[in-house]
């Protein structure tokens, strides 16, 4: 038996998608993949994408290597060399063990998986830390904002009506069509105004890749509903209490399915502890401000036509923004 990292082209990749659909898994994005073999036949995987441990496979004929603990043992290597502050995992219940042994802790489960995390810092503590939370309670927000529109704002005013502090978490996962540095930028701009409200990057534990891989493919409609789960949980059990929220605000969703199915995950959840309201979304005369209609906008530089769904401010990020890193 022998392990070797594998190499992308054309030809073995083919064969790989094959091999990983045997065990009912799709080959997406990796950084890094290592592949055991005997005989020149694959019989094990791992791999891992940014923080997030993946593809795991074994051949259970094989099970006298320790495939899974020589995998699991380079990945970490590799990954401790990168200065990750927390490894991720999603895997089946009945896989929770193998990995607790690898020192991984339990954040969260739902029905069929569950989502651990290895890490030198607590949790709790990382929370903490990641802003001066020192005059509870607050109410909450969780944005994209890709790009922030008035739509965002009008949630933010809706949240103040019953709120003497609000958080607004901005996820930080660089998986959108607008990069984060521009996205938060566009944020403070309109947020500025407001001496009540703090934009706090979301970290790690808030709508990541790591924690809900499946939140950016929501244009494809294929929002995991464990992934909605654990990621309600998470807030329920870790931010709540470390921060001092006593309430969410979530903007309706009346047309995806994916964002609907979020939004009735988190009321359920998170429900149980604090209160969560849903806030109707702001219209104009064309329809429902949408972040998915600027989107299509900007690429075809109609930048009058936003001024329905964006603040001026932010139409002159955009039109800068544009003339130097334009994609379609």
């Amino acid at each position: 038996m022998y392990i070797e990292k594998f190499i992308k082209n054309d030809k073995n990749l083919n064969k790989l998608e094959s091999y990983f659909k045997s065990y009912n898994l799709d080959l997406d994005s990796f950084d890094k993949l290592y592949l055991a073999y005997e005989d020149e036949k694959i019989i094990a995987s791992a791999g891992y994408y940014k923080n997030t441990l993946k593809l795991f496979t074994a051949d259970s004929n094989y099970s006298y290597l320790n495939l899974f603990d020589k995998l699991l043992s380079i990945l970490i290597k590799d990954m401790q060399k990168l200065n990750y502050k927390n490894i991720f995992v999603f895997t089946k219940k009945a896989y929770e063990d193998m990995f607790k042994s690898f020192n991984f802790i339990k954040l969260a489960s739902a029905e069929k998986s569950t989502l651990l995390v290895r890490t030198e810092v607590e949790v709790e503590s990382q929370i903490k830390n990641m802003a001066d939370f020192n005059n509870p309670p607050y109410s909450s927000i969780v944005m994209n904002a890709n790009p922030f529109t008035n739509g965002h704002e009008y949630l933010v005013k809706k949240a103040l009506e019953n709120s003497d502090r609000l958080i607004v978490f901005l996820v930080e996962n660089d998986e959108s069509y607008f990069p984060f540095a521009l996205r938060k930028k566009i944020a403070l701009a309109n947020l500025k105004k407001y001496k009540n409200v703090y934009l706090v990057d979301s970290g790690d534990f808030i709508i990541s890749s790591s924690t809900f891989p499946s939140y950016f493919l929501k244009e494809k409609n294929l929002i995991n509903k464990d992934h909605a789960i654990i990621d309600s949980k998470i807030f329920r059990d870790y931010f709540v209490d470390s921060i001092g929220i006593n309430a969410r605000y979530l903007g309706e969703e009346p047309i995806d399915p994916s964002t609907k199915i979020y939004n009735e995950t988190l009321k359920s959840i998170l429900g149980e502890k604090i209160k969560v309201e849903i806030i109707p979304r702001l219209e104009n005369n064309r329809g429902l401000i949408s972040a998915s209609t600027v989107r299509l906008l900007y690429k075809n530089a109609k930048f009058d036509e936003m001024k329905d769904y964006l603040s001026d401010i932010t139409i002159d990020i955009l039109r800068e923004y544009r003339n130097e890193h334009f994609r379609p």
